[in-house]
């Protein structure tokens, strides 16, 4: 219902990504990844550590494994995106198709 902040990336290269926390207290993500991929297999599952990091103004994601961890390029994408919406040329595609 909001108020909501600015829109992030949170975890990259993981698409299907669940949060959850472990006995532990230790947070997760799962992830559904094509770029990190067994040879043997067209998709690779993962489970990617991260920290849940809580202000008092704000959440993010932290993530622990640098292979998924978002650029400061991914962000800037992702805030432009907020911007100007979806390419012309991307609409209708899927996202890995580029």
């Amino acid at each position: 219902k909001g108020p909501y902040g600015p829109r992030r990336m949170a975890v990259k290269n993981a698409g299907h990504g669940n949060l959850f926390q472990d006995n532990q207290g230790r947070w997760w993500c799962t992830a559904f990844d094509h770029k990190y991929v067994d040879s043997n297999h067209q998709w690779t599952p993962w489970v990617v550590p991260i920290n849940i990091v809580e202000s008092a103004d704000d959440l993010r994601i932290e993530v622990l494994d640098d292979r998924f961890r978002p650029t400061f390029e991914d962000q800037q994408l992702v805030a432009t995106l907020n911007q100007t919406g979806v390419p012309k040329g991307r609409k209708g595609k899927k996202p890995w198709d580029r």
